[in-house]
């Protein structure tokens, strides 16, 4: 799951916006309506039936709001498994900058990252939004996890998207060492942005653009 225009009502549109996230409260950030009880609910049926639905979340903030972030979960009541932050001092200390807004290497790599220690038949459904790159994102994902897109594909298509170097390399290690399976069954795009649907065809069926969290419940049904 993504945490910011996914899960959280997120604004850092300016400099402003920027500066004022690490300073809010856990109850001055707004959930977008219907994620909690989805959560719940998927937890929930799962429970019921015998089987575990794990929650993760992928986060592109830094880790300095991580306390914020786990206080307002805990609010919710959403029960996850595992929170992943974007360590952007590392990129200011390192002097990569363009790494602070690119998202595709940071993301994919933590994806075939949690995905090298799950189990061979667990599958995945993720969820993200049309603000910046997560249809692009999670679409290389599952084509990587599936086999159809192998590790020797990754440089030149990740190169030409402007993926940093060393994030190239470690998502090449990672896609190496797995067992390809059909494990992503389902990308679901909050559609935040209100971007027209049919925009999402090239992506294929697996992706479900939504205006709305109870478009994605009947979905999931």
């Amino acid at each position: 799951w993504d945490l910011d225009k996914t899960y959280l009502k997120s604004d850092f549109e300016t400099l402003r916006d920027l500066v004022r996230i690490p300073f809010e409260k856990p109850e001055d950030k707004v959930a977008v309506p219907g994620v909690v009880p989805l959560i719940r609910h998927l937890k929930g049926v799962a429970r019921r039936q015998g089987r575990e639905a794990r929650v993760y979340f992928l986060s592109a903030s830094p880790p300095q709001i991580a306390r914020a972030i786990r206080s307002k979960l805990a609010l919710d009541g959403v029960e996850y498994d595992g929170i992943v932050f974007k360590d952007q001092l590392q990129h200011i200390v390192r002097g990569r900058f363009r790494n602070l807004r690119e998202q595709v290497g940071y993301k994919l790599t933590e994806l075939l990252r949690a995905r090298s220690q799950a189990a061979v038949e667990a599958r995945e459904v993720l969820f993200g939004d049309d603000w910046e790159s997560d249809p692009l994102i999670y679409s290389l994902y599952a084509d990587i996890v599936s086999g159809k897109l192998p590790p020797h594909a990754l440089y030149p298509l990740l190169n030409k998207i402007g993926v940093d170097p060393e994030l190239v390399r470690e998502a090449e290690r990672w896609a190496g060492g797995l067992k390809p399976t059909d494990a992503v069954q389902r990308i679901y795009i909050n559609l935040e942005r209100r971007t027209p649907p049919a925009l999402f065809r090239a992506f294929g069926p697996r992706l479900v653009p939504t205006f709305n969290y109870l478009q994605t419940a009947r979905s999931e049904e």
